[in-house]
C-alpha cells in the first residue's frame, strides 16, 4: 500500500570533500518540508550551526514540483507515495555522494500498513577514508521483536563497510526493550551514542529518547539538542566530528 515508485533527488554539478572537522544535524520535520518558511528554517540553522550533512526523516516532497535546498545537493529514500506526493527521510549535503543506497523495512506498520525507510550514502573524507552515513527513520507500531529484527536486517546492509560511520535518525525507541535492541545493534557495528550535551531538548516519550547520532572511527567534538520551538514535533539533534 502506497509504495513509492520515484525517488526524487537534486544533484548539483560537482561536490567537495568534508574537511577536517565537519558536522550533522538530524531531524524528524514532521512533514514541513514544503512549509513557506521551511528553507528560511534550514538557512538560519546552518549559520547559527554550520553543518555539512542535513539528515531529515518524514521529509514531504510534491512529485510534480521542484523542491530544492539552497546551497546543497540532495538524495531521498521514500517510504510512501501518494497522488500528488512522497514521504521519507532525505539527506542533503554540500559534499560528493560517491555512493547510494534506499533500504526498506521488510515488516510493516500497523493501521497503514507502510514501510519504514533509510538511505545510506557514502562520502570521501580528506584522509581518503570512506564516510558511511546512514539517515534512519525506524519502524514504529510494532512489536519489540519485530524491531530487532529490523535492526538484524540493516546490520546485515551494513556491517560489510570498513571504517568511519555514522548513523543518524528517529529511532523511535520509547522502551527499554527497543533501547536494549538498539545497544546491541551498537554493538554488533562496534558504535556508540553520541552523548547529547543538553538532552532536555531532545525528543521523548515515556522519558526515553527517541533520536540518535551514532558513530565510531571518528572523534565527536560536540553534540546537543537544538530548540526549534513549534516548527516541528521534535528538535534536531547536531553533533561535530573530527
Amino acid at each position: 500500500m502506497f509504495t513509492p515508485s520515484i525517488s526524487p533527488f537534486q544533484l548539483g554539478k560537482s561536490g567537495q570533500q568534508p574537511g577536517q572537522s565537519f558536522a550533522v544535524l538530524s531531524w524528524n520535520i514532521h512533514k514541513q518540508t514544503l512549509h513557506d518558511n521551511f528553507n528560511t528554517v534550514i538557512q538560519t540553522l546552518h549559520h547559527q550551526h554550520p553543518t555539512d550533512f542535513l539528515l531529515l526523516q518524514e521529509a514531504k516532497v510534491a512529485q510534480h514540483q521542484n523542491f530544492s535546498l539552497t546551497g546543497y545537493s540532495y538524495v531521498t529514500a521514500p517510504n510512501i507515495q501518494i497522488k500528488h506526493h512522497i514521504y521519507g527521510v532525505l539527506t542533503a549535503t554540500a559534499q560528493a555522494f560517491l555512493h547510494t543506497r534506499t533500504h526498506m523495512t521488510k515488516a510493516r506498520e500497523s493501521w497503514w500498513a507502510t514501510r519504514k525507510s533509510a538511505l545510506i550514502t557514502c562520502h570521501l573524507l580528506h584522509d581518503g577514508k570512506i564516510l558511511l552515513l546512514a539517515n534512519i527513520h525506524a519502524i514504529n507500531f510494532t512489536t519489540s521483536h519485530c524491531f530487532q529484527q529490523e535492526l538484524d536486517r540493516l546490520y546485515e546492509v551494513l556491517a560489510g563497510h570498513q571504517g568511519p560511520m555514522i548513523i543518524a535518525g528517529d529511532f523511535n525507541t520509547w522502551n527499554q526493550a527497543r533501547m536494549k535492541s538498539l545497544q546491541r545493534f551498537c554493538d554488533l557495528l562496534d558504535i556508540q551514542f553520541a552523548e547529547i550535551g543538553n538532552p532536555r531538548h531532545a525528543k521523548k516519550f515515556m522519558n526515553y529518547q527517541l533520536d540518535h547520532i551514532l558513530f565510531r572511527d571518528l572523534l565527536l567534538q560536540e553534540a546537543y539538542a537544538i530548540n526549534t520551538g513549534s516548527f516541528s514535533d521534535h528538535n534536531p539533534l547536531y553533533a561535530r566530528f573530527a
